[in-house]
């Protein structure tokens, strides 16, 4: 079937990203955009400079490592500085509520509304965070209310120097940046450097403390460790002479250097054994053989009396061999040739027993001297193990003689440095540069925020604008009708320029008017179109239907009539008879007779059908509104009145209701073998057009195209037609 509506998925497949597309949907609605962008921009200008200057000073802070005397307070305490973890503590303690604290009373935070007030979404936000529910669910606790300690004013001013409070460590260095954030220039400037001024002072508090601690400490420890001292070197002093030594200190190291060369010859005393034992299997497991098979073996091959035995046998090998070439077994000369090699190889085979003997005794004398060895290893461990006691208890009382002795005379010399207060004077943390007062804020940055907004502004317009048209799904072009709905397009009709020719519907004279050359030259060529496609077929009937109402194809039927009456003769007939709509688009009265007073009063044809003059075309109007539409088009008397009319008329034009409104146009379709279907552009969703053509399949009318009507033209396109068309 020529043109039909395919019913599968391939066609009906539709292109989510066409990025040609939403560049047409954004510039043909680019004064929306802009719009829109403007406004965005605009209220987001108002609120950023509503928005209050902000203001930040920077104090610079050196935080120092101690210098270890020969026992400090951090020893004492178990502090050591010279560890990262120092340095990040010390960061944390700027960060610390203690800081915060001291900064707020001092200054007298809680007076100022910057600190205090709270905004309407902070209210909102805080009485969210006091519903037991909410609390459960997100893990947050409510904002703290008055105590007992505290009031509100002073839980907020909290909060609000905390978010205001930036601590930042220079890279590689001790340096610490103390920045304060203030709509006040001068403020900012004055907390900055209070909470350097605090940790300063907060670090020497503390030190103080410990020092007079530690100082209290030493002072009530020092005699308890001397006489721990006398006690433990007193006790060391009775063991030696109960055991009657005098110092046993390197005993045990000369022990073990005799017990480290003891066990290492006994290892070499085991491989010998291994080696000698290796060598007496491989040489029984050859002898089983034969004698000469031994000499295989590296350490008898190698023996340089074997070596001369061998090349002796070969020689007198060799002799014999070259004698027998000229004599016989029996000359005097073979004999002896013969002899000689036999006492060769019977000397060589001696040998070979000698060194096998002497192999085994020396496997022998390698156990005697791996058992030796051993027995006395095992005589110099027990021998040790027997000083071991005496050694533990030795080692044991010396330990604490030291350790008593160390940590007395360390004790005794920070006790005093500590009454000297030493420690006073070791300031860890300075100021290397003070906060000043800054010039220029810092936020918001305006022009930039300004810029981003409109990007973002015009981002979110554009983006609206493509979700918007990808939610239409409507028929724009004629590559939608073959992607979405997979027939035919017949052509593009633009849209009618004068408001004037689109009043009251447009009617046959916009084809005429000389200022509508675009809107014309589209009729012709969707004319040639139709014609070429019906080439080898006697079909004059072209019946022009829609999906839904409010389409255009009244508007196209009566200018494509025209359009054929330049050629042809032509007829249209309005067969619209719910909505007739032809008689008032040709200037012929409501009254007039037509189609429904032919086939229901047998009124003469000729007294129905109309003659316009400057169309060059006859009308046949609807006539009254039946009550029965569908039986007087289904009927025969209006199948034989077409029939006459295709003897009469070359080409005859039907404008038909909307597909699917009601079923008249398919009666229509069947008579005609076929329906043209108009597609208002941008505006007729495929869906329903896929609709409109299944229903067609189902009664079996074919489809003859699709034409797109009130499109809007490109000015390019425009100008060409303006240029060319005629």
């Amino acid at each position: 079937m020529n043109g039909t509506h395919p019913n599968n998925l391939q066609m009906n497949k539709v292109e989510l990203i066409r990025f040609g597309h939403h560049f047409k949907a954004i510039k043909k609605n680019w004064l929306s955009i802009a719009a829109f962008t403007l406004l965005f921009s605009l209220t987001c200008t108002w609120y950023i400079y509503s928005k209050a200057s902000i203001y930040q000073a920077t104090a610079t802070l050196l935080i120092q490592e101690e210098q270890k005397s020969a026992l400090s307070i951090e020893e004492v305490y178990g502090v050591d500085t010279t560890k990262k973890e120092y340095f990040q503590t010390q960061i944390a303690i700027l960060k610390s509520n203690h800081i915060a604290d001291k900064v707020i009373r001092e200054l007298n935070l809680t007076q100022l509304p910057e600190f205090t007030r709270s905004g309407g979404l902070n209210q909102k936000i805080d009485q969210i965070k006091s519903i037991p529910f909410v609390q459960d669910l997100l893990n947050v606790a409510p904002s703290p209310k008055e105590t007992a300690q505290f009031s509100e004013s002073y839980y907020q001013a909290l909060q609000a120097f905390r978010s205001k409070l930036d601590i930042e460590p220079v890279r590689n260095t001790q340096l610490v940046r103390i920045r304060f954030r203030s709509t006040d220039p001068k403020l900012a400037t004055t907390i900055a450097n209070a909470v350097g001024q605090a940790y300063i002072d907060a670090n020497f508090e503390a030190k103080l403390i410990v020092t007079q601690n530690a100082a209290t400490w030493l002072t009530n420890n020092s005699q308890k460790l001397e006489e721990r001292l006398r006690n433990s070197e007193q006790a060391l002093q009775e063991f030696l002479l109960k055991e009657g030594l005098i110092d046993i200190n390197g005993i045990d190291e000369i022990y073990a250097n005799e017990l480290e060369e003891l066990t290492r010859k006994l290892n070499v005393a085991v491989n010998k054994r291994i080696e000698a034992q290796t060598l007496i299997q491989l040489l029984r497991r050859k002898s089983s053989q034969s004698l000469d098979s031994l000499l295989s073996i590296d350490e008898f091959a190698n023996q340089a009396q074997i070596r001369d035995l061998k090349l002796s046998e070969a020689q007198a090998a060799k002799n014999l061999s070259e004698l027998a070439q000229r004599y016989g077994p029996k000359h005097d000369r073979m004999i002896q040739a013969k002899a000689q090699l036999a006492e060769i190889q019977a000397r060589t085979q001696q040998l070979i027993r000698d060194i096998s003997f002497s192999k085994q005794q020396d496997l022998l004398a390698a156990k005697a001297q791996e058992d030796m060895l051993r027995a006395e290893l095992d005589n110099k461990k027990s021998d040790f193990q027997s000083l071991g006691s005496q050694k533990a208890r030795y080692d044991q009382l010396k330990r604490e003689v030291e350790s008593n002795k160390a940590l007395y005379e360390a004790f005794l010399n920070r006790e005093k440095e500590t009454n000297a207060t030493s420690d006073y004077k070791n300031v860890t943390a300075r100021f290397t540069d003070k906060a000043i007062i800054p010039l220029f804020p810092v936020a918001p940055q305006r022009i930039k925020l300004v810029l981003i907004a409109t990007f973002f502004g015009f981002a979110i317009a554009c983006a609206l604008i493509i979700i918007l048209e990808t939610m239409r799904e409507v028929i724009r072009s004629t590559a939608d009708v073959q992607e979405k709905l997979g027939v035919t397009c017949l052509g593009v009709i633009p849209m009618v320029k004068k408001r004037n020719l689109r009043k009251n519907g447009v009617s046959y004279t916009a084809y005429l008017d000389d200022e509508e050359k675009l809107f014309s030259e589209a009729c012709r060529s969707v004319r040639t179109s139709l014609l070429l496609r019906l080439t080898n077929t006697k079909q004059k009937i072209l019946p022009f239907t829609s999906a839904i109402p409010e389409e255009g194809k009244t508007s196209t039927s009566i200018n494509m009539a025209v359009s054929f009456s330049k050629m042809e003769k032509v007829l249209i007939i309005d067969c619209d008879l719910r909505r007739p709509s032809i008689a008032k688009r040709f200037g012929i009265a409501e009254s007039s007779p037509g189609l429904t007073h032919i086939l229901t009063m047998d009124t003469p044809i000729k007294d129905c059908v109309t003659h316009i003059e400057e169309a060059n075309l006859d009308v046949l109007p609807a006539g009254l509104i039946p009550p029965n539409p569908q039986e007087l088009l289904a009927s025969e008397r209006f199948k034989k009145l077409l029939e006459h009319f295709q003897n009469k008329y070359d080409r005859i034009i039907i404008d038909t209701p909307p597909l699917l409104s009601v079923s008249d146009a398919l009666i229509l379709g069947q008579y005609a073998n076929g329906l043209i279907t108009v597609i208002r552009s941008e505006s007729t969703k495929s869906s329903l057009v896929n609709l409109a053509l299944s229903k067609q399949i189902q009664h079996s009318v074919p489809s003859l195209g699709v034409l797109i009507t009130q499109a809007k033209t490109k000015e390019g396109e425009t100008l060409y037609v303006q240029k060319y068309a005629y």
